[in-house]
């Protein structure tokens, strides 16, 4: 499978799971990639980019962190950029994050927020940004690195494997190049990008068993249940966990964060740099 059609896939994949994505993944993912703006000089920016922007969830906060910007969220999938337009309006476009349509040197920062490890070609999604900043603008990623799985996982994995639901086949996984600050400062090194800082964080999410399962049939977590045989999962599932402690439900996710910037000083006339 080339690049273009791996890209599809995950295209397809998202579009298909955009409402779960809203419901489960988004405010899961949103405070994460919240922590990246305090890092990001944004006060003064005139365009920011959301690369990747899903459902929109993060828009609002970064509108917030850049207040005098036209902030742009790009994605490229259909189904999701429709539930961003409903929930934060503000300019969207359909576009390939490793093939941006953007003019060259036409924005002061951008963020992709778990984006990178989904992409075929995580280095040439950085050497658009690259292209696409101006002199001294900066740009901060989010992926994930090393987490430990709650047990209730591995049980909630046992009974469907059990019962012949397979996993599902990842679309896109390159995590194995971003889970650690150093690929992401070498990654940024080979778009041109001058890095700053890069750094890991790690989350714990705390779930009760009726919360656990919500998330885990919801979101699919690797399998999907058939609509039809949930109620029969649910049952099993409810029994097998009853005396879980209350750790079996706990994940904790190591987070990584980097910033860069274009090289280059920023001009003092604002204008110098329009395409």
């Amino acid at each position: 499978m080339d690049d273009r059609d791996a890209t599809r896939r995950v295209a397809a994949h998202y579009s298909r799971d955009a409402e779960a994505f809203a419901r489960y993944w988004a405010p899961y993912l949103r405070p994460k990639a919240e922590a990246l703006l305090d890092r990001l000089p944004l006060a003064e920016a005139r365009v920011v980019l959301d690369l990747g922007t899903g459902t929109g969830a993060l828009l609002p906060s970064i509108r917030a962190a850049a207040p005098r910007a036209l902030v742009v969220g790009t994605d490229l999938a259909e189904g999701m950029l429709r539930l961003a337009r409903a929930g934060a309006p503000g300019p969207l476009a359909l576009m390939d994050d490793q093939q941006l349509a953007l003019l060259d040197r036409c924005a002061d920062g951008a963020l992709l927020s778990f984006v990178l490890h989904r992409l075929p070609d995580p280095a040439a999604a950085l050497g658009e940004v690259a292209r696409v900043l101006r002199p001294g603008g900066v740009v901060g990623t989010v992926t994930w690195g090393h987490g430990r799985r709650a047990e209730a996982g591995r049980v909630w994995d046992a009974i469907l494997a059990a019962r012949g639901v397979p996993s599902e086949p990842s679309t896109v996984d390159n995590h194995a190049l971003v889970d650690q600050p150093a690929k992401l400062r070498a990654l940024m090194l080979g778009a041109g990008l001058e890095p700053l800082e890069a750094w890991t964080s790690t989350y714990e999410q705390r779930y009760d068993l009726e919360g656990w399962l919500d998330f885990a049939i919801g979101s699919g977590v690797g399998r999907r249940a058939a609509p039809e045989l949930r109620q029969e999962y649910l049952r099993e599932a409810r029994q097998r966990m009853a005396g879980l402690s209350p750790e079996a439900y706990v994940v904790r996710s190591e987070v990584v964060y980097a910033v860069a910037r274009r090289r280059g000083a920023r001009p003092l006339d604002p204008r110098a740099n329009e395409p």
